[in-house]
């Protein structure tokens, strides 16, 4: 029943599903807390100024709800394991806002990024040597 002959490129799909579902939790929430807040960006009755709240909600929910599957123990193991949990997903959704606040954000502006500090945009946006 799996033929990857049937569908065009179905091998390649499989095999990076496979790498998805390998990686840590992190970096799995640190897209997610992009995603959450390129969604909440295209929701015309969320207010940017609250877009940040969200993608940190996201990270710290995501990230405790993820390790809900792996908590035992008695109280004080359970709570300390969910307030660490909890602050990773905090770690992953700022570094989330901060990749799109320097480098994301000049994408959707049409800006370009210089790589060298001694490159200047020119008036019609291309980088001038």
């Amino acid at each position: 029943m799996n033929d990857t002959n049937a569908i065009p490129y179905l091998d390649r799909i499989l095999k990076a599903n496979d790498q998805l579902l390998g990686l840590p939790a992190l970096p799995l929430l640190f897209i997610a807390c992009l995603a959450a807040g390129y969604c909440l960006k295209s929701i015309p009755c969320w207010p940017n100024r609250y877009i940040p709240l969200g993608v940190f909600l996201t990270g710290v929910l995501g990230n405790i709800l993820l390790a809900l599957g792996t908590l035992a123990g008695n109280r004080q193991v359970v709570i300390a394991a969910i307030a660490r949990q909890a602050f990773l997903g905090l770690i992953a959704a700022a570094a989330a806002w901060l990749v799109h606040n320097k480098w994301l954000r000049k994408f959707e502006n049409g800006t370009p990024i210089a790589l060298d500090s001694g490159d200047k945009p020119a008036q019609n946006g291309s980088q001038i040597p």
